[in-house]
């Protein structure tokens, strides 16, 4: 029991930190969030969005036009960690479950800004590669 709380606290943790460098990386400007384009592809797997369950996320840089596409809501909070990855965020959102009718499938239209959202920590429900998810919800 005590080795689980200790696990939830770490990821509780990374998940709150990951949200607070998001905060402190934005840029001025603003971007609103976009639907994902049937030829949407992960940043960092390489696969069409469209092929994968379960939320997904978008990163807007001042540098692109278009938003980084990523295929979960870990592989997001991991790109605002990372030290090499660009840092001239102007906005971040994830899949906002609280609207989603399927796991599979979360509506195209629903996004939440992760520093506004409540995330679930170690559920049951897996993406593609068999590994847990957070799962955002704005409610």
């Amino acid at each position: 029991m005590a080795r689980h709380f200790c696990f939830f606290r770490t990821t509780a943790v990374l998940i709150v930190g990951a949200v607070l460098v998001a905060g402190c990386n934005r840029s001025a400007s603003f971007s609103p969030p976009s639907e994902v384009p049937v030829d949407a592809i992960g940043h960092y797997d390489g696969v069409l969005l469209v092929n994968r369950a379960g939320p997904k996320g978008q990163v807007h840089l001042a540098s692109r036009k278009d938003p980084l596409w990523f295929s979960s809501v870990r592989d997001t909070l991991s790109f605002m960690r990372r030290p090499a990855e660009p840092r001239d965020i102007s906005a971040v959102y994830v899949s906002d479950m609280a609207h989603a009718k399927h796991w599979d499938q979360p509506r195209a239209e629903a996004w939440v800004d992760p520093r506004k959202a409540w995330f679930v920590i170690d559920s049951d429900l897996r993406v593609d590669t068999g590994t847990s998810e957070v799962v955002p919800f704005s409610d």
